[in-house]
C-alpha cells in the first residue's frame, strides 16, 4: 500500500529563466497539471465553443428560412439578424484565437530551436489571445455615439396643477 505525496510543494509549474521554458516538477502531479488541466482542458473548452458556434449557425440558418417563408416581420427580422450575425462573427473570431493560443502553446513552439522564440511563441500566444479577444469585442460592438455625443443632463419635470 503505497502513498503518494500530493502536497503543494510537489505540484507546480515554473518558468525556468535559463532555458526560457515553462516546466513542471517531475512528479505525477506536475505532469497531470501540465497535461490534463492545461492542455486537455483547453482542447475540451475549444470543442465546446466550436459546438456552440455551430449550433448558433444552424439557428441563424433556420431564422433565414423562416424569413423566406414570410413568418417574420421585416423590421424585427433585420434587427435580429444583424445582431445575430455580429455575435456569430465575434464567436468565430474568438474561437480562431483560442485555437491559435492552443496550437502556439502546445505544438508550434516545438518547431523552433531558439529558446527566446520558443518563449515568445508559447507565452505570447496566450497573452496575444487575451489582448486580441478584447480588441474583437471592442471592434464589433463599438458605437461612436457612446463616445462622441454630448450627454444631456436629465431634468425632471412635474406635470399637473397644485390643488
Amino acid at each position: 500500500n503505497r502513498k503518494r505525496n500530493f502536497s503543494v510543494d510537489n505540484c507546480y509549474i515554473t518558468f525556468n529563466s535559463s532555458t526560457w521554458r515553462w516546466e513542471s516538477d517531475s512528479t505525477i502531479c506536475g505532469r497531470i497539471v501540465l497535461t490534463y488541466l492545461t492542455q486537455y482542458l483547453g482542447y475540451a473548452s475549444f470543442s465546446v465553443t466550436i459546438t456552440l458556434d455551430f449550433i448558433a449557425l444552424v439557428i441563424l440558418r433556420k431564422s433565414n428560412k423562416a424569413h423566406a417563408l414570410g413568418r417574420v416581420m421585416e423590421s424585427d427580422y433585420m434587427r435580429r439578424r444583424k445582431n445575430e450575425a455580429k455575435f456569430l462573427i465575434q464567436a468565430l473570431l474568438q474561437s480562431g484565437l483560442l485555437l491559435y493560443a492552443l496550437l502556439g502553446s502546445y505544438h508550434i513552439y516545438t518547431l523552433v530551436e531558439s529558446n527566446f522564440l520558443m518563449f515568445l511563441i508559447k507565452t505570447m500566444s496566450c497573452q496575444g489571445c487575451h489582448a486580441l479577444d478584447g480588441f474583437i469585442i471592442a471592434l464589433i460592438h463599438f458605437h461612436k455615439r457612446h463616445f462622441f455625443c454630448k450627454k444631456d443632463a436629465s431634468v425632471s419635470h412635474t406635470v399637473g396643477t397644485r390643488t
